[in-house]
């Protein structure tokens, strides 16, 4: 059982398993730059809008930003405390680049 002239195997993006950094590809196969919006999340996002958030399975908040490094993550235990932990994230993490 080969594969035809030009033939190629299906690829995570056409069989619905999850993509780069833990996104679900969007309809149609292609891999969409930001994930949906929770519905907890949205008065904050426009304020941290470069952030990716999640609620884990403890029940807790977390929160990355894409591309940091070192890595940036962080959590809290509603939105309101993840946002300022996002916001002591940032300070710290600048910190840490200026004492470099």
């Amino acid at each position: 059982m080969g594969l035809a002239l030009g033939q190629r195997l299906p690829c995570s993006r056409t069989l619905g398993i999850r993509g780069a950094r833990g996104r679900w590809p969007a309809r149609g196969g292609e891999m969409t730059e930001t994930a949906p919006v929770p519905k907890w999340w949205k008065p904050y996002a426009a304020e941290h809008p470069r952030w990716n958030v999640w609620r884990g399975r403890d029940g807790r908040l977390y929160a990355s930003l894409p591309r940091s490094s070192p890595p940036l993550i962080v959590r809290g235990t509603d939105p309101m405390d993840l946002r300022n932990e996002i916001i002591r994230g940032q300070a710290d993490h600048r910190s840490w680049w200026e004492a470099r």
